[in-house]
């Protein structure tokens, strides 16, 4: 008889009940019947025989059964799907011999077969990338630039919505801020408008100026003192004193730092580390006491980290960060 369908693939989604699946299409053995299970894990290539089963070769329509009987499998559950596809090996399994009988089932059976390979061989180009004949375009490269692009793509549209919410933001903020500006022609209140106020004094409160009018706080007072802030700055050494053990150090904090222990000490990493940060120590102790030194500080070619103090003088040392990580050793000096 002809091989009619032209179909050579089912697809059925799961819902925790139904086991047996029309595979929808012809074959002439088992072992022509793929199955492919889907999962929220990803896709699975069952095994005949030990996931599922197969019936109806060489019938219009055959079935296979899912999961076999005894299998580790569950039934198809809602959220999976089934493919079963046609895959027949690509060769040529009768032979003719010109000395026998030839039967002409047998080569309606051959041409059935050739029929299933040409209907498997265009379901799987049917789902590929394909390029004019004469372009010189690599289908590999094309489908990995597609992928890139749509990933771009992807980011790019993220990035648009969030500055969207935000201009959505600033915009409902200036609309608020317009709206509490009184229109023209308000008369505003006493409180608010400088002409009603009783004096001075009254005046300078009204616009947040009192204290800087009358340089009450320190760093208000420097700003009537020639050169305060234009003469060389420097940082105030923090000064720690009878220090025994760890010493947590912060680069925000001591970039002037003065140690002085009555016992072995370690110095961590410094918190707060960027590139280009500076740290000056002085080290001191009356006696030989150990320095353990956390990972990060490196020494440099011409001087090692001391592993002790100097018995009554002082070690003067200047470290630099490098990496935003390591400390290295810039310079060191100790007291005759």
């Amino acid at each position: 008889m002809t091989y009619t369908s032209s179909a050579s693939k089912s697809k059925y989604a799961g819902n925790g009940v139904a086991t047996q699946f029309p595979t929808g299409f012809k074959f002439l053995k088992s072992s022509q019947v793929k199955v492919l299970l889907v999962t929220v894990s990803g896709p699975v290539p069952l095994i005949e025989n030990t996931d599922y089963t197969v019936a109806g070769a060489g019938a219009v329509s055959g079935t296979v059964t899912y999961p076999k009987a005894g299998s580790a499998r569950q039934v198809l559950a809602a959220g999976e799907t089934l493919t079963i596809y046609l895959a027949p090996q690509i060769a040529q399994e009768t032979k003719i011999s010109n000395t026998s009988t030839l039967w002409l089932e047998e080569v309606e059976v051959a041409l059935d077969l050739l029929t299933m390979i040409c209907l498997s061989l265009q379901e799987e180009t049917g789902r590929s990338v394909k390029v004019a004949i004469q372009d010189t375009t690599d289908p590999a490269a094309l489908i990995a630039q597609l992928r890139t692009d749509a990933a771009n793509a992807t980011t790019s549209a993220s990035t648009a919505a969030t500055k969207a919410n935000e201009a959505s933001a600033s915009a409902a903020a200036a609309a608020a801020a317009a709206a509490s500006v009184p229109s023209a022609g308000t008369v505003l209140l006493k409180a608010s408008n400088l002409s009603d106020l009783a004096d001075v004094a009254a005046a300078r409160t009204s616009l947040g100026l009192k204290s800087a009018a009358l340089l009450e706080s320190t760093v208000l007072a420097q700003l009537a003192v020639v050169g305060a802030y234009t003469r060389q700055q420097y940082a105030v050494p923090v000064v720690l004193t009878a220090q025994n053990g760890a010493i947590a150090l912060d680069a925000d904090l001591h970039q002037d730092i003065d140690i002085s222990a009555t016992g072995a000490i370690t110095l961590g990493a410094p918190a707060n580390a960027v590139r280009g940060k500076t740290i000056f120590m002085t080290l001191y102790a009356a006696s030989a006491l150990a320095i353990t030194w956390n990972a990060a500080f490196k020494p440099n070619a011409d001087n090692a980290l001391d592993a002790t103090f100097a018995a009554g003088k002082r070690i003067f040392l200047n470290f630099r960060c490098v990496d935003g990580a390591n400390w290295l050793l810039m310079g060191r000096t100790k007291e005759a």
